[in-house]
């Protein structure tokens, strides 16, 4: 940030000497002895003087020969009323005396206001010559240093103006200089917001006619260290009126000794805007998290619910059970018991038998049950699940297998956190290819704000997006494997991340994929990254507790560790490893399976799916599946850059301003305003993703009466040929209710998730899926094939809704779905969608209820990061 202007400084503050001339004058007189004899006379002078130093304070200027007459004066007054045996005609010549002396101080003094004004005028003929006036403005203004040199980055510098050369000749008393450096990006603000710094009143330049008649104002200014150039213009009042512009093109000076040229600038100025969007993003995170998990509090308040006070060290908690609709319920009968323990099971309790009661239930009906526990002064986290009998149970409650805790209040031990090592080739926002770049960013992120150590290890590929890592810096390497190993450390949206650069051309691709050689690649870097830590272990001690190793592309590192790394000493950690796509590296990720102490994949239906698959159906004791979740800070309808500022929604909102949305889209894409559905489909054309079903959806669609976008490009050229033909013989048959945009666009899609009524998402097979959940998040109707992560989100309108009710979000089913492969089960999908838009134009469902709840469920990180730090902690456990 600028520091803050310093006072102005005028050119009188030089002759600042003449009062120190008139401290001088009453010294010389004191010193001749005109006052000894003269009673009260030096009070009166110090008073007068008083006045003097009072206004040279305030004005800048000093003390007027009016005064000092007046000083004169004063003593003259005094000598007869006092009975001074000094004769009158003493007193007179030792005042004229003194007077002599004043007269020659205003000659110095007038000297003074000549060099002053001399000084100011070179400077200002300086700066206007050099600028050349003729071609750059008409106006008369100069900017320099103190010394009249050009201006440098990190110094101050003077602005003079001549008022008469510009519109306000007559026109009031002040001026106002308005400024900001770098083609005025740069103002004090680290938003990377355009604008100025708050305006600055200008001091007039009082010169005497008989120098000039220019009417001349002069401010001082600091000098950004960061500024390239100066830019400015001035005004008649702080705000509004007259404005001298330079005819709209403003006035520009440049800086020199910058640190950054005009196109390293911008560079910075995007870094700088990433890094405020990121912040933003975070804080919107924060507050959404807090709202789904309010949300989500709520949700478990109808199974169960801590009393008493909450839950405190020391203290006693009453839990509240209500096991209706649960697992515990047998025949309308239960007989429940709480099993719990503290801090992450670490300490564990019995199993108590929770006695029924009628105090807390909302109706007579309702079964529910308590028990009473005493919390140790040492507990941070109380968890706890629900039986139905206390040995040898049959049912459990456990929250879907995640258990349930709540945290506990004034602990007398601090909450234990776990450093945890993510070894991986993606990471967004800096390499990001696919879901496994998301899963990264946003699992480091969490764990680290729950106050957990982490750190992220890539590679360092030439095509990172470096200028989004913050405090890069080159570490100390190391030589390993007949290669030299070079280390860089930095932050990436707050995250410690190491970029480990192998030298050769391993990571000089310009690409992260694609590579003949990528397992020999990714071999590489995962053994080099095992050696750095087993270095950082010999050099200062630190070892992390959880490696967790991504996909096929670092599979290895599991066996790397337990083969070498932990006999060399780096003897802590536990490791997990998570498959992103089983469709490859199926060797790697089976290698991987045997040596890693917990897996996962990306939902829980994916890893029932693949259980079966030899890679993985020998380890499904330590096998599961956790969803992925999106970004909703960046996935945000309210404040998308690619959607018009007027027409931003929220879950509120949606109802009147979606449709909006849909009628720019029919524009922007050459589509009827017709009040038909509109169905999309987003996505790579590949047989994963059902093409036929695809071509299917375009079909049915239109014969229902519907409009249909298809947005995606196909990597092998005949399916995009054949889509291409199809998408020109489709177009011209239904003029203005089919389009086609076959390749890839950004700022498109953001629009047709924002404007479509629904999206086919067929996928043959699906590990978890983003589609479908960025769709939901714009209040787009997903209509999905049942498999994989799809299975997991999408609960249909029609045929889910006890599936609803036990594994969905709270506020019901979300879209429509199918099983088959077959044209058929689609058309049953997509037809019962099209029939409730169709019908919800009387009774307003889909706009006014049916988008709302899509908008409103959770589909962020936050129960899945959550589900992770568990994961973690029953690893590091042994649980």
């Amino acid at each position: 940030m600028p520091s803050k202007p310093k006072p102005l400084a005028m050119f009188w503050n030089k002759s600042r000497g003449n009062l120190n001339g008139c401290n001088r004058l009453i010294a010389a007189a004191v010193e001749k002895k005109i006052f000894r004899k003269v009673l009260m006379t030096q009070r009166k002078l110090n008073a007068i003087l008083k006045i003097c130093k009072s206004k040279m304070e305030t004005t800048g200027m000093p003390p007027s020969l009016d005064i000092i007459n007046d000083l004169v004066a004063a003593i003259g007054e005094t000598i007869p009323s006092q009975g001074s045996t000094l004769t009158r005609s003493k007193a007179q010549d030792l005042v004229e005396e003194m007077l002599g002396m004043i007269e020659a101080d205003k000659n110095a003094r007038k000297k003074t206001i000549r060099n002053v004004e001399k000084v100011a005028l070179a400077k200002a003929n300086t700066i206007l010559q050099k600028f050349s006036l003729d071609t750059r403005s008409e106006r008369a203004f100069a900017v320099c240093t103190e010394k009249g040199q050009s201006i440098k980055a990190g110094k101050e510098a003077d602005v003079f103006y001549e008022r008469s050369s510009g519109p306000f000749r007559g026109k009031g008393d002040e001026i106002y200089l308005h400024y900001a450096f770098n083609r005025w990006t740069l103002n004090g603000k680290d938003d990377g917001t355009s604008g100025s710094f708050p305006p600055v009143k200008m001091r007039p330049l009082e010169l005497p006619a008989s120098v000039t008649e220019k009417e001349w104002f002069v401010t001082t200014i600091p000098i950004d260290q960061n500024a390239f150039s100066l830019e400015f213009v001035f005004s008649e009042m702080s705000q509004g009126g007259i404005y001298d512009n330079n005819d709209t093109k403003d006035f520009s000076v440049a800086v020199a000794g910058a640190k950054y040229t005009e196109e390293s600038w911008y560079v910075e100025l995007e870094r700088v805007k990433s890094e405020v969007e990121a912040r933003k993003r975070r804080q919107q995170t924060g507050k959404l998290g807090e709202i789904m998990l309010a949300d989500r509090v709520e949700k478990q308040k109808k199974t169960w619910e801590i009393l008493a006070g909450g839950c405190k060290a020391g203290g006693v908690s009453t839990v509240i059970y209500r096991p209706a609709g649960t697992h515990i319920m047998n025949d309308h009968k239960a007989n429940p018991h709480l099993v719990y323990g503290f801090n992450r099971w670490q300490k564990e309790g019995s199993a108590l038998k929770m006695t029924q009661t009628s105090r807390y239930a909302n109706w007579p009906e309702e079964l529910v049950f308590f028990v009473d526990i005493k919390i140790p002064k040492d507990a941070y986290r109380l968890d706890f699940v629900f039986s139905d009998a206390g040995e040898g149970a049959q049912r459990w409650d456990s929250n879907h297998g995640k258990d349930y805790f709540v945290s506990v209040s004034d602990s007398s031990t601090e909450v234990e956190t776990l450093h945890i090592t993510h070894i991986a080739v993606e990471m967004a926002p800096i390499a990001k290819v696919g879901g496994l770049a998301d899963v990264i960013h946003a699992i480091s992120k969490a764990s680290e704000a729950k106050g957990n150590f982490t750190e992220v290890i890539l590679p360092k590929f030439d095509c990172l997006d470096y200028r989004m890592v913050e405090s890069m810096k080159e570490a100390p390497g190391f030589w390993h494997d007949n290669a030299s190993c070079r280390i860089f450390e930095g932050f990436v949206d707050g995250v410690r991340t190491i970029f480990i650069d192998i030298e050769s051309d391993l990571f000089r691709r310009g690409t992260i994929y694609g590579s003949r050689d990528d397992a020999h690649r990714f071999q590489k870097f995962s053994s080099a990254a095992m050696q750095w830590l087993i270095n950082r272990r010999h050099g200062n001690g630190t070892q992390p507790d959880i490696i967790h190793c991504h996909d096929w592309s670092t599979a290895p590192v599991a066996k790397l560790y337990w083969d070498s790394a932990h006999h060399a000493g780096l003897d802590n950690p536990k490791v997990i490893f998570t498959i992103h796509n089983l469709n490859f590296g199926d060797a790697q990720v089976g290698e991987a399976m045997v040596y890693a102490n917990k897996a996962t994949t990306v939902s829980p239906s994916y890893a029932k799916e693949i259980s079966c698959h030899p890679a993985v159906k020998s380890h499904l004791g330590k096998f599961s599946g956790i969803r992925n979740g999106i970004d909703y800070t960046f996935w945000d309808p309210m404040n998308d850059m690619h959607i018009p500022k007027d027409l931003h929604y929220s879950f509120e909102t949606a109802p009147l301003l979606k449709p909006r949305v849909k009628l720019e889209l029919q524009n922007r894409l050459n589509l009827d305003h017709a009040e038909v559905p509109a169905v999309c489909v987003i996505t790579r054309l590949t047989d994963q993703k059902g093409v036929s079903l695809i071509e299917r959806a375009v079909y049915r669609t239109l014969e229902r009466g519907g409009q249909f976008i298809l947005l995606g490009s196909a990597p092998d050229p005949k399916v995009q040929s054949h889509f291409e033909s199809l998408g020109g013989k489709l177009e011209s048959q239904n003029r203005g209710r089919c389009r086609f945009v076959l390749c890839y666009d950004e700022p498109l899609s953001h629009m047709i998730y924002a404007g479509a009524d629904m999206i086919v998402v067929p996928s043959m097979f699906e590990p978890c899926g983003l589609t479908q959940l960025i769709a939901m998040r714009y209040g787009t109707i997903p209509v999905v094939r049942k498999t994989g992560g799809l299975s997991d989100t999408v609960f249909d309108l029609d045929h889910d809704k006890e599936r609803c009710a036990e594994w969905g979000p709270p506020n019901g089913p979300n879209g429509f779905n199918f099983e088959g492969t077959d044209n058929g089960s689609l058309d049953n999908a997509l037809d019962r969608a099209m029939d409730t838009w169709y019908n919800s134009r009387e009774n307003g469902f889909w706009y006014k209820e049916f988008v709302p709840r899509l908008m409103s469920q959770d589909w962020t990180w936050n129960e899945p990061a959550e589900e992770y730090l568990n994961l973690y902690w029953k690893t590091r456990l042994n649980r």
